[in-house]
Parts: structure tokens; sequence; C-alpha cells
């Protein structure tokens, strides 16, 4: 970081900005190699069924709650 003194406005400081460009410019190196050497895993995509599906069982749970708290379930077809 450098450091001015004196002059009208006082004490002002500028950070050193190079080694930051530094850093970017390695980054963006790597960033441009590595996706020319990879490769990703090939993606298999579900097929529809072809077995066709019966008529849906249709079961009716019913819950009732009692005025004294107990529960009563009643199972019907």
């Amino acid at each position: 970081m450098g450091m001015s003194v004196g002059g009208k406005r006082g004490i002002v400081s500028d950070m050193n900005v190079v080694p930051l460009i530094d850093i970017l410019l390695v980054l963006l190196v790597i960033f441009m190699i590595i996706p020319r050497d990879t490769k990703g895993l090939d993606a298999l995509v579900p097929q529809p069924s072809t077995e066709s599906l019966g008529a849906p069982k249709r079961d009716v749970v019913v819950i009732q709650v009692l005025a004294d708290g107990t529960l009563r379930i009643i199972r019907s077809r």
C-alpha cells in the first residue's frame, strides 16, 4: 500500500493493485486451460415406461378425533 504525505488533501493512501492483476491473470489462464482437458460423464435420461398401468387401487383412511381425545381409524376399500 502506497502513501503520500502533504499537499492540499492531507494523507492519501493508495492500494497497490499490481499483485491483484497478477493473480487475476493467473486465474484467467487456469480457467481457460481447464475446460479443454475435462470431459463430463454421459447423462442417462430416464425412458418412459412401456408397461400399462391398471386402475389405481383406492384405499380410503378416515381418522376421527373424538371429544374425549381418542382416535378412531376407519379403513375402507
